[in-house]
């Protein structure tokens, strides 16, 4: 599944630096589409990152530095990337379940390894922030089951071409409806990041979305499908329900920690994440 979600995130103001230069550094990430780019900002200004200044620059560094291995490889190579990974140890506690999903994206997204610690922290601090949402009200139930294994090769293709062109929260969930019996690891984690990206303009959307008997359907796909993602599945599945404000239970965290761990862990082994 792509990785096409955008923004970043975390909790309030604080860390260093007034309210101007703050504003200015997170006007300055969110501009910038060229990794060296936001690597010379992590150098200028990293005295003055608060926890959505680090959300935001790994998740843009990751959406724009990652286009092939050469590209990853640059990135988790260069010094400023090891600031940038010793801020997220310093904000992680601060971020909120949307700042956790895109630093839990962004390593996928590079193919990082940031160590168990940080994940286990994503992983706990998502299971905090979202079972508040979930305490709250701000995020719905939804029923029905989804049905079996895959389908053939073709209809897969097809399947996988009508989600990614989707831009309709009806439009996806459509798709499940139709085509739950033939879902696997690669569809389902795309279907919910679409549904994530396209179906969560507001608090209305977001509930209309987990409200929906088809989502339902679609959690339970994830739950059906999860060990079989690779980082990046994982990662997709973290960030929608961050972005849905759903909380998907402890188990299904723990999975994705735990999956998460073993990829990354798997890549950098490989040689294709660097230190």
């Amino acid at each position: 599944a792509s990785g096409a979600a955008g923004g970043g995130g975390g909790r309030g103001g604080g860390g260093g630096g007034e309210t101007g230069r703050g504003g200015r550094i997170q006007g300055d990430l969110t501009s910038a589409t060229r990794a060296k780019d936001i690597l010379a900002i992590v150098e200028a200004d990293a005295d003055a990152f608060d926890a959505i200044h680090t959300a935001t620059a790994i998740h843009r560094l990751a959406t724009h530095g990652s286009r092939d291995q050469r590209d990853r490889d640059d990135v988790v190579r260069d010094v400023r990337f090891g600031t940038l990974t010793t801020l997220v140890d310093r904000n992680l506690r601060d971020m909120n379940s949307q700042g956790l999903a895109n630093v839990a994206w962004a390593c996928a997204r590079l193919e990082f390894n940031p160590g168990v610690e940080v994940l286990r922290t994503i992983a706990g601090g998502l299971e905090r922030e979202l079972a508040l949402a979930t305490a709250s009200g701000a995020a719905g139930g939804g029923g029905g089951r989804g049905g079996g294994g895959g389908g053939e090769t073709g209809r897969g293709g097809r399947i996988q071409g009508d989600l990614t062109s989707a831009t309709r929260a009806k439009d996806i969930l459509a798709i499940v409806e139709a085509d739950a019996d033939a879902f696997d690891a690669i569809h389902t984690a795309t279907a919910i990041h679409r549904l994530a990206t396209h179906g969560s303009r507001d608090q209305r959307d977001r509930d209309d979305v987990v409200r929906d008997v088809r989502f339902g359907t679609l959690t339970t796909l994830v739950d059906r499908n999860l060990r079989d993602m690779n980082s990046q599945g994982l990662a997709n599945v973290a960030w929608a329900c961050a972005r849905l404000e759903f909380n998907p239970g402890v188990e299904v965290l723990r999975t994705i920690a735990g999956g998460l761990e073993r990829e990354l862990a798997l890549a950098t082994a490989s040689g294709a994440a660097g230190g």
